[in-house]
């Protein structure tokens, strides 16, 4: 009966020694998980900023756009208004001459 006993305490001990590992484990996977959630929790906010950020330039480029196509109407709108009333307007492409001109103004 005694060496029963005995065997019995050593499987507890066994049991409670295994205990304890898992336990250092969980603490480990614990603290590990903890920190990783940070991690992420500090990368979404940085995210949540910047997708803020591409709003408002999303919202100022269509803003830009819209204005650009309301001047390319009233220039559409302006020129018709000119061959109605048959004035000849001359139009110059300012593009290409800023593109052939030096800092003296004189074209290359």
């Amino acid at each position: 009966m005694f060496v029963i006993l005995q065997s019995a305490i050593q499987s507890i001990e066994e049991d409670l020694n295994s205990k304890e590992e898992l336990n250092s484990r969980k603490m480990t996977l614990k603290a590990q998980y903890e920190r990783a959630d940070m991690e992420i929790g500090e990368v979404k906010k940085r995210l949540s900023g910047q997708f803020k950020e591409i709003s408002v330039i999303q919202k100022s480029i269509a803003s830009i756009e819209s204005r650009v196509e309301q001047k390319r109407a009233d220039r559409h709108s302006l020129l018709q208004q000119c061959k109605v009333r048959r004035v000849i307007v001359i139009i110059y492409d300012v593009r290409f001459q800023s593109y052939n001109t030096t800092e003296d103004g004189i074209g290359i």
